[in-house]
């Protein structure tokens, strides 16, 4: 299964 954990919290706090 893909990491959608880790990919939800960078989309709600991405990097600038």
């Amino acid at each position: 299964m893909l990491n959608l954990e880790v990919i939800w919290n960078d989309m709600a706090h991405p990097p600038r």
